[in-house]
């Protein structure tokens, strides 16, 4: 089976270690991107295992997959050039689908349209917390839950003005970190009441605080990616304000939650291994159906409705 990659960045140091390993899988990328590669010593292992080729439409028409990860106006635009070409088979999109909702939305009608199938990049999903938390979001009995994630992003720590900062462009607090978050709540039956800090620019957002509340759960969460002290991710969950159970770590994406990395992803980028199970259920159910995601297209439209800009007359 031929898994295409297109992205020299996150493509590259994240998808590409997730592929490897799987054995069955050849794995075929642009000639451009091998100095990518070559210039980290943690990636060059992985050389022999890929398949170099010039040529973009090339690439598309040989393989069954293809892994985009790209600008998120870009992957929207790259999935029409992947219909227009008749292509079939199962794309493997980043986060967010697009820059705002309405667009992610048009993104999956045009997927389902072409009877394309997909799969999402929501990473912070596949961790163990994200498995033993999720059971709360469904209780009977009065509950409250609280996540905390604090961080200084690349982006901030290196004064780099890109597209992550920016919300028109799919970047921010809400749109490109705290949007796995809101994956993850979307999981459950749907949410009723919908709270969220104002904007405060749109070409700056760092951080984001939204509830949303359904029977007797209530979820909030706090995001801050310009967070210049120690980093931290935590839950909490209370009952009638009596502590629960509290869990904390320095990242989400800890590995100690996943357990103990296989050898084959030492030394790689620690997002790998739950890259590497959305790719193994890619490649055992051919992938999503579009609808799939309409849940977590809702909940994230929902929330962005209630947030108002906070630079608004």
């Amino acid at each position: 089976m031929r898994v295409g990659i297109i992205g020299g960045g996150f493509g590259i140091y994240g998808w590409l270690p997730a592929l490897v390993s799987s054995p069955d899988v050849e794995i075929v990328t642009l000639e451009r991107y091998r100095v990518q590669l070559q210039l980290r010593p943690e990636l060059r292992v992985f050389e022999k295992r890929v398949t170099f080729v010039e040529d973009l439409r090339r690439l598309i028409s040989s393989c069954e997959h293809l892994v985009i990860a790209r600008r998120p106006a870009d992957q929207f635009r790259f999935v029409e050039e992947l219909v227009s070409l008749g292509w079939k088979g199962c794309v493997v999109l980043e986060k967010p689908l697009a820059p705002n909702p309405e667009m992610a939305e048009s993104l999956l009608e045009i997927l389902e349209r072409a009877d394309i199938r997909m799969a999402v990049g929501f990473s912070l999903c596949e961790t163990g917390w994200a498995a033993t938390f999720g059971s709360y979001l469904a209780a009977v009995k009065p509950i409250q839950i609280r996540v905390d994630w604090r961080f200084l992003a690349h982006h901030y720590r290196h004064s780099l003005a890109n597209w992550k900062r920016q919300p028109v462009e799919g970047g921010g607090a809400l749109r490109f970190f705290a949007i796995h978050l809101v994956a993850w709540l979307a999981r459950g039956k749907p949410w009723e009441k919908f709270e969220c800090s104002p904007i405060a620019q749109m070409q700056d957002d760092p951080a984001v605080q939204f509830t949303v509340k359904r029977g007797n759960v209530e979820v909030d969460v706090f995001c801050d990616s310009n967070w210049n002290e120690e980093p931290r991710f935590a839950i909490e969950v209370s009952r009638e304000g009596s502590t629960q159970e509290v869990f904390e770590l320095r990242d989400p994406f800890d590995e100690s939650v996943a357990g103990s990395f296989p050898d084959a992803l030492a030394g790689q980028d620690r997002r790998a291994i739950f890259l590497q199970r959305i790719i193994r259920d890619m490649l055992r159910d051919g992938g999503s159906k579009p609808t799939d995601f309409l849940a977590h297209l809702r909940l994230w439209g929902q929330i962005e409705r209630v947030r108002v800009p906070r630079f608004a007359s």
